[in-house]
């Protein structure tokens, strides 16, 4: 379930930049491709840190949190709480 969200983000970053990649690469403008290039893959590799940080050091309480709420037959209001939490995270990065 995690693992989606993840998946979500990082596609939502490479289909995003897509775009100027493409007006710059279609103008001959080879430098701000690869400035859009280097400041995506700074992004990846901040974010990728922090997921890692996060579950490394809080799994235990992501998976207790997550569990109690599927017990409390809350699973489909905790789905927004838990992409809201980790996706917060990404924004201060």
């Amino acid at each position: 379930m995690i693992s989606l969200v993840v998946v979500a983000i990082y596609t939502g970053l490479s289909q995003g930049i897509q775009p100027t990649i493409s007006l710059n690469h279609g103008a001959g403008n080879p430098s701000n491709m690869r400035c859009i290039l280097k400041y995506a893959l700074i992004t990846v590799l901040l974010s990728s840190d922090a997921i890692y940080t996060v579950l490394f050091f809080g799994a235990s309480r992501l998976v207790s949190d997550i569990m109690q709420k599927r017990y409390r037959k809350m699973s489909m209001t905790g789905m927004p709480e838990l992409f809201t939490c980790i996706s917060s995270s990404f924004l201060r990065h």
